[in-house]
């Protein structure tokens, strides 16, 4: 009794320490994939850089009543078929880096600030299979395995990042790399002119109400000639997209434009995509695409493609998918997915 009396007095006499939340999450998906090339035959394959991911966030609830809180996120990408680190940034990084993110954070009404490496926001959203797939019928990374309307989601490192709260549905972020050093020398393996490369910016305006969601995505990176010379060049990217859930099927349309640091238009690309629900188990996935800037012979791409949902956390699919391009193929991928 009086060892129950000293423990509830110490208690009490020490001020409550609020401990972090810590949530792990992830996915991976992996499948067997016929690209339709001569010499190519049935292999395993990784498919979405995103899609296969351990998550961890560990979140400290500061204020209730103002609703801050500030903690951390992680995010360790890897190789479902080999179990190798697949950082997928293309950001002043390298395909061995251990964290594709890791940053801290505070949030409250005002929004939420983030420093670190950071993910970027893109255009999946607009995309029927979510670039869940990559050379297996998703739209946004291509049939064949070739980028084709995805924009963005890639990772900024030494940069900063804030998105507003949602008002009436509308959410505005910004994300920049800080920085710049002058005769700082990037990994071999990314790029030779050096860190002012690895400049960029990522505007989103997303709208989402209902049954309609709007994104308006604009991407700008540095491209210098020279390190030493600290030239400002710059490629730019932007998508403009929109989709409605008419509940007997959500339909998807997007325009992607890119421009290299000479001014050249890469991609002037139109996309259509379509998700069917056949029942509370099975979908249908369509989409189309065409890049009005390449050639007439290398424009055009389509997929479609079928889910079945195996379980809440387990799905099971099937894609054909062709392109017209270089080494251009109709194949077929056999795909499973699981998320914790």
């Amino acid at each position: 009794m009086k060892k129950s009396l000293l423990a509830i007095a110490i208690a009490a006499a020490v001020p409550a320490v609020a401990s972090a939340q810590v949530v792990i999450s992830g996915s991976i998906h992996a499948g067997l994939q016929d690209s339709g090339q001569a010499g190519q035959k049935l292999t395993g394959v990784s498919l979405g850089g995103g899609a296969n991911a351990i998550n961890i966030t560990a979140t400290e609830v500061i204020d209730k009543k103002s609703n801050l809180s500030a903690g951390a996120r992680f995010q360790m990408r890897f190789n479902s078929v080999t179990g190798d680190a697949n950082s997928a940034s293309g950001r002043g990084d390298w395909g061995t880096s251990l964290l594709h993110d890791a940053n801290v954070f505070v949030s409250g009404n005002f929004g939420t600030f983030r420093i670190g490496k950071i993910y970027e926001d893109s255009n999946c959203a607009f995309d029927p299979w979510g670039c869940a797939t990559t050379g297996g019928g998703g739209m946004a990374l291509g049939a064949g395995g070739m980028t084709g309307m995805l924009v963005a989601a890639n990772t900024i490192h030494n940069s900063v990042y804030y998105v507003t709260p949602s008002v009436g549905g509308l959410t505005l972020s910004y994300h920049s790399s800080i920085g710049g050093i002058k005769g700082y020398s990037a990994p071999s393996s990314t790029t030779s002119t050096g860190f002012r490369d690895n400049e960029r910016q990522v505007i989103n305006a997303t709208y989402a109400a209902g049954p309609l969601m709007a994104q308006a995505l604009f991407v700008r990176g540095g491209s210098a000639a020279s390190n030493a010379a600290m030239s400002d060049a710059s490629t730019k990217d932007q998508s403009l997209a929109v989709s409605y859930d008419f509940k007997v099927a959500k339909v998807m349309l997007s325009r992607v434009d890119s421009e290299n640091a000479a001014g050249t238009k890469t991609k002037k690309i139109n996309t259509i995509g379509g998700v069917v629900p056949i029942s509370g188990s099975v979908q249908l996935l369509g989409g189309w695409s065409q890049n009005d800037a390449a050639a007439k012979t290398q424009d055009t791409r389509w997929a479609i493609g079928a889910n079945y949902l195996l379980s809440k956390r387990t799905t099971l699919g099937v894609d054909i998918f062709e392109a017209e391009a270089a080494n251009s193929s109709t194949g077929f991928t056999l795909r499973a997915r699981h998320t914790f």
